[in-house]
């Protein structure tokens, strides 16, 4: 039996050699089992971990038992000043947000205004397409779909996949180039068919999305 005189409470102490285990009492008092040549060591989160071998003179005597608390400190630290809060420029972010806003309408006008021709309503052909997008949205596909983003820069580098290709194979009207865009997003076609091997499949998509897409508008 040993005897932890200090006031330890909870410390773990451990026979590694017997792989046994105890923790000291209320008072720093512990028993535990132990040979000549066991190592036992002592430690917590706030104690340093000490060890002692046991010899024959440990037996039999009052044994104290030292052990340090942790300290923990921290390192250095930088205090640094405030950067200071950019004044907020009321007409540079109108402009700025004009600007916005006029490229968008742009790409996408049937979102902000009245249709270009007399019989043509962009504006409730765009909500119906929202529409569909509702309705797509919460079935996830297996694969990863082709964004809106990725169509528009496709029509925009490529050079198989350009206006011409758009107005004269596909049938779609220049004025409605960026709502087939949203149309084809809603599809959701497999962005693997960027790849080089597979533009014929991408091509055939949208043969098939733009005589859907015709038809939607009729409709």
């Amino acid at each position: 039996m040993y005897h932890n005189l200090s006031t330890a409470k909870g410390l773990t102490v451990t026979n590694t050699t017997q792989k046994v285990k105890t923790y000291t009492d209320d008072k720093g008092y512990f028993t535990i089992s132990a040979n000549i040549n066991d190592t036992l060591m002592f430690g917590s989160l706030f104690h340093q971990t000490k060890t002692l071998l046991i010899e024959s003179h440990h037996f039999g005597d009052n044994i104290v038992i030292e052990v340090k608390k942790t300290v923990n400190t921290l390192d250095e630290v930088l205090i640094n000043k405030e950067p200071e809060t950019k004044e907020f420029n009321k007409e540079e972010y109108t402009t700025t947000f004009k600007n916005q806003i006029t490229e968008d309408m742009k790409r996408r006008p049937y979102l902000y205004g009245p249709p270009p021709s007399g019989n043509i309503d962009f504006v409730a052909i765009g909500k119906l397409i929202g529409k569909l997008f509702k309705r797509k949205k919460n079935i996830k596909p297996l694969f990863t779909p082709l964004s809106y983003k990725s169509i528009d820069s496709l029509f925009n580098t490529d050079r198989f996949f350009n206006d011409t290709l758009l107005t004269e194979e596909l049938k779609i009207p220049k004025e409605y180039k960026y709502l087939f865009f949203e149309y084809c997003n809603v599809k959701q076609i497999n962005k693997d068919l960027l790849k080089e091997n597979s533009k014929f499949l991408l091509l055939d998509a949208f043969m098939r999305y733009s005589i859907e897409f015709s038809e939607f508008i009729k409709n």
